[in-house]
């Protein structure tokens, strides 16, 4: 691996890091059980930006994990399946 793939792949960890930092303020701020739509979809982006760096970098467990995520996101955003909060805290 060169020098330009090394710092690549490591900015962007820390991306995916910052997008993870971000998805964890949004979940302590949800009042009740149930997010926002704003944050669903705010959640959804974060998935899919993170799906996309990801596989820019071959990171391709990173991608698929946060496809998935974002496919159940659009499931919520869709009214076919609800967003529990509880579940995570």
């Amino acid at each position: 691996m060169d020098q330009f793939e090394i710092e690549f792949k490591t900015e962007t960890l820390d991306e995916i890091t910052d997008h993870l930092s971000r998805l964890l303020e949004i979940l302590n701020s949800v009042s009740g059980d149930t997010p926002e739509q704003s944050q669903v979809d705010e959640m959804f982006r974060i998935f899919h930006s993170i799906k996309g760096n990801a596989k820019s970098a071959a990171f391709d467990s990173i991608s698929d994990i946060a496809h998935d995520l974002e496919d159940l996101l659009l499931k919520v955003k869709e009214g076919e399946f609800k967003f529990l909060t509880q579940r995570f805290r």
